[in-house]
């Protein structure tokens, strides 16, 4: 574009005027020629060429009248769910974004010169706009936003990004009812698509994108792999141990240490890290497996129950102590079986078979017991609050017992290219929801940690989504950010504000980080001042053309004849400007959104609404067993039999 070059696309539709003209002008000099006398063949001849011009007028004049009208109104996007299948199986390298176009220099400059002028005088006739609207070209529903934003856009197509960019993260920000589950949920069918395993948090609950996940593993025949998990459906509802995946004792203590309030002295967070370290030592000494429930039995319990406990098994681990192990289990104080262990431990083991966790109960023990149960007083609420009903089964799972509902871990998950859907219920308990999405962030970490030095050949993407994530993000979030790629791990964070990521994480720097780490950034309507300017930034500046204009007058003049000098001057300048400023990112539709890609590639992109017909959705049924003791298939659950899957 040179300096001289800009798109006046505003100014009236002069040709549809000259195309009324020369009409006229061919059937007037038409009928002239067919009834007077005035040389039928000539006026005929010169009757034709004036209707060539004035198609070709109102072709010029309906194409303005055409890119006017779409700063108004777009047609809708008729992407269905078989669609997004069929693009994620003919593009097997690629991400379908949406259907949009390449944001640059002239686009930037179009959505300016619309924001510099008085809209209503560029909106085509009222006709023409009621029937582009029946013939299919314009929206057929209201919908907060302005069209222009789009509309600027000379053609639209399907918008691909490269596969490979997905492991290094994406964030998805805007207002609330802007659309950012249905962007989530293209991600999500062609993940399933691609037979990866995936992971969706979600505090506050989205049916649809719920039912659009099993959908597709329907299609795909892997509706069986479909896991979901609700508190407020307890019966229908998958069950998962947060604290299943470890490499080292101290992650699976962290994550419980995590959750004590920011405002807790050091000194009494540190002392709760070593009791609860101590105690997870124990139980899985004792249980092999460590839970909530079993974590908060252990704190409601005096450290002499436990070192009392943990003695009798480990007595009995010896065959030449095994009758001293005996003999203490008959012991009904369990303060003076403690002692006893202890001296004997002491005596006879330590030498011969020492053990950290006997070592580190004997000295918690020779404390004062009752500064001890101050000190850990902060916990115990918060395994409380994750023990109590019907969140103690579903979070604190036993293997092999009598309950039908499946035990999710999320390693296994990763490993078999599942589906997990976990509905928070924030709005119900919020406490309670960010709590469990934390522990299931953290045990992510540890589920990357694990794929990363311990590659299967047969290992996929991992991915994982967090819906409204100033609820559920923490600093193992931050660790997932920065270093999974080579456990090919995919984290897509979905926000309202910047500054709800600020608050969650406790500072400015620490919101940037997260965000600085998600190198695919993506931004819906933003009703945040804050937040439209952040993102502006990111997206970074172009140069526009700004017209100025110039009147003088002068009263005196140099010449005696005249009263006074006037000059006018017209003159075009650059000037550096947002290239997606903050008033387009507010401007937005609901559906519509501006994505940043590596390099810094920008698109204006929107997404389907993809509707889930009832057959289709997921049959939130309870889990039950047949008659000889197995569990109920998914089919079964529903009372439908398999058959040929369609949207019909």
């Amino acid at each position: 574009m040179s300096l001289q070059e800009i798109d006046t696309f505003w100014r009236p539709a002069y040709e549809t005027f000259a195309g009324f003209a020369w009409l006229i002008a061919s059937l007037v000099t038409g009928l002239f020629g067919f009834y007077g006398d005035f040389g039928l063949r000539f006026l005929l001849l010169a009757s034709i060429p004036m209707f060539l011009f004035a198609s070709i007028r109102f072709y010029q004049g309906i194409s303005i009248w055409s890119f006017r009208a779409r700063l108004f109104s777009i047609a809708d996007l008729k992407v269905s769910l078989i669609d997004v299948i069929n693009y994620a199986k003919k593009y097997d390298d690629k991400l379908y974004c949406g259907h949009g176009f390449l944001w640059e220099q002239d686009s930037t400059q179009k959505a300016m010169d619309y924001n510099d002028r008085t809209t209503k005088f560029m909106k085509p006739p009222q006709w023409y706009m009621s029937l582009r609207k029946k013939m299919g070209f314009a929206s057929k529903r209201d919908s907060k936003g302005y069209s222009y934003v789009h509309g600027i856009g000379d053609h639209e197509e399907p918008v691909f990004s490269s596969l490979s960019d997905r492991v290094t993260h994406h964030s998805i920000g805007g207002s609330t009812g802007t659309g950012k589950g249905r962007v989530l949920a293209l991600d999500v069918i062609q993940a399933i698509v691609r037979g990866e395993a995936g992971l969706f948090l979600d505090p506050k609950g989205d049916d649809l994108l719920a039912d659009t996940a099993y959908a597709t593993m329907k299609f795909q025949n892997k509706e069986d792999m479909f896991y979901f998990f609700n508190p407020g459906l307890p019966q229908s509802s998958v069950r998962i141990n947060p604290l299943a995946n470890f490499e080292q004792v101290s992650h699976i203590t962290d994550r419980i240490i995590s959750l004590m309030p920011e405002s807790s002295d050091e000194s009494f967070k540190n002392f709760a890290w070593e009791a609860v370290q101590i105690l997870f030592s124990s139980i899985i000494l004792l249980e092999g497996q460590p839970t909530l429930y079993l974590l908060k039995k252990a704190l409601e319990g005096d450290m002499y129950d436990m070192l009392y406990e943990v003695g009798c098994f480990y007595l009995l681990q010896f065959k030449h102590t095994k009758k001293a192990g005996l003999e203490l289990s008959k012991e009904t104080d369990t303060q003076k079986g403690s002692a006893k262990f202890t001296l004997f431990y002491e005596e006879y083991l330590k030498s011969e078979h020492p053990n950290d966790t006997v070592e580190s109960l004997i000295g918690v023990c020779s404390q004062d017991q009752k500064h001890y149960k101050k000190l850990i007083l902060n916990i115990k609420p918060i395994l409380e609050m994750l023990t109590q009903g019907p969140l103690r089964s579903l979070l604190s799972p036993v293997q092999g017992d009598d309950d039908p509902r499946p035990i999710i871990n999320l390693k296994k998950l990763s490993d078999t290219h599942g589906f997990l859907y976990v509905f928070l219920n924030s709005l119900s308990d919020q406490i309670v929801g960010s709590y469990i999405g934390s522990l299931l962030v953290a045990d992510s970490v540890s589920v990357a940690a694990m794929r990363h030095s311990m590659k299967l050949p047969s290992q996929v993407v991992f991915n994982i989504w967090i819906d409204e994530a100033a609820e559920i993000i923490n600093k193992k979030a931050v660790m997932i950010a920065n270093k999974t790629r080579s456990a090919e791990v995919a984290l897509t964070l979905a926000f309202q504000t910047v500054s709800d990521i600020e608050v969650r994480l406790q500072t400015f720097a620490a919101a940037e980080m997260m965000l600085g780490n998600m190198v695919t950034k993506s931004q819906l309507r933003a009703d945040d001042q804050t937040t439209r300017e952040y993102m502006s930034n990111l997206m970074g500046s172009t140069k526009t053309k700004v017209i100025d204009y110039a009147r003088t007058t002068q009263t005196t003049a140099m010449r005696d004849d005249i009263d006074f000098n006037t000059g006018y001057n017209k003159s075009i300048r650059s000037s550096e400007v947002p290239k997606v400023s903050p008033m387009s990112i507010m401007a937005l539709p609901d559906l519509h959104l501006f994505s940043a890609f590596a390099g810094g590639v920008i698109y204006k992109l929107r997404v389907p609404y993809i509707s889930i017909p009832k057959h289709l959705c997921y049959p939130r049924e309870k889990y039950s067993f047949d008659a000889h003791g197995r569990r109920e298939s998914i089919d079964v659950m529903t009372r439908k039999a398999s058959a040929k899957v369609s949207f019909v």
